[in-house]
């Protein structure tokens, strides 16, 4: 099965380029505009996500952060990877450095897309989430835990 990425934003063309480029690319994606921090960490963590796209800004620049902050202390969701896409154009924060001690990947915007389709693929490269999935007993169908997310504004036919 395809790895599944896990887009989230507030800007639904930003969304829209992201899941073209990612399902022109063979992956599966959901396209997410999370009501909140917790909307944005429950979606991830029930689609158990291979990779997270986001921008720093989704209602907040702190969003971003506490997304991350979040994703990375839970035990369930802490070895997905993420790439970061931004456009702030002033240097990024201390927060920098703890971003590529956690495998985040940051680009700028406007991104070129073979540069993210590369980010993606390395992203990806044999993580311990797709290392665990592939050796794990499947019990269900693949996609039968893809449910509809309460809070969340998705697109049909983006899995």
């Amino acid at each position: 099965m395809a790895p599944l990425i896990v887009l989230l934003g507030n800007d639904s063309s930003a969304l829209a380029a992201l899941h073209e480029l990612s399902r022109d690319a063979g992956y599966r994606s959901l396209r997410c505009r999370p009501q909140g921090v917790t909307d944005a960490h429950g979606v991830v963590k029930r689609a158990q996500a291979d990779l997270v796209i986001l921008d720093l800004w989704t209602a907040t620049r702190e969003d971003g952060w506490a997304f991350l902050r979040r994703v990375w202390a839970d035990i369930d969701t802490t070895d997905i990877p993420a790439i970061v896409v931004t456009d702030e154009t002033e240097p990024l924060p201390i927060e920098v450095e703890l971003l590529r001690t956690m495998r985040c990947r940051v680009l700028r915007k406007p991104v070129d897309a073979r540069v993210l389709q590369s980010e993606i693929e390395a992203a990806l490269e044999r993580t311990p989430v797709l290392m665990a999935r592939d050796n794990a007993p499947r019990s269900a169908p693949p996609g039968a835990a893809m449910t509809s997310y309460p809070h969340t504004t998705t697109t049909s036919g983006e899995i």
